[in-house]
């Protein structure tokens, strides 16, 4: 299998932008080629893609699910205090010990 994916180097770490569909510890072989995206493109400082600074929402990575940031960031400063059940109720709801779980509305 083979796969084009955009990442980011953060704190000697690779950070894919988008989910990996590769069970846990796969080793896998990189060809490092640096992208031409601009690092000033608002879209990626929205999300986070190049900064860490943002405070992950209920230890959800951007990456796992830009559109929860998206909504965060159009709700505004109210978002900040709010969990991922009360920002996309239609993709979370709160587990038995407070933690976010996704739900999976996939149709038969």
């Amino acid at each position: 299998m083979s796969e084009i994916i955009t990442a980011v180097y953060e704190n000697g770490v690779l950070r894919p932008l988008t989910p990996l569909k590769l069970p846990n510890r796969t080793r896998v072989r990189l060809h490092i080629e640096r992208s031409e995206v601009e690092i000033t493109d608002p879209v990626f400082d929205l999300i986070g893609a190049f900064s860490s600074e943002k405070p992950l929402i209920d230890g959800i990575p951007v990456s796992q699910d830009p559109d929860l940031y998206l909504l965060a960031d159009m709700m505004g400063a109210e978002a900040q205090e709010l969990h991922a059940w009360e920002i996309a109720p239609q993709r979370y709801r709160r587990g038995s010990e407070g933690q976010a779980v996704r739900i999976n509305n996939k149709s038969s």
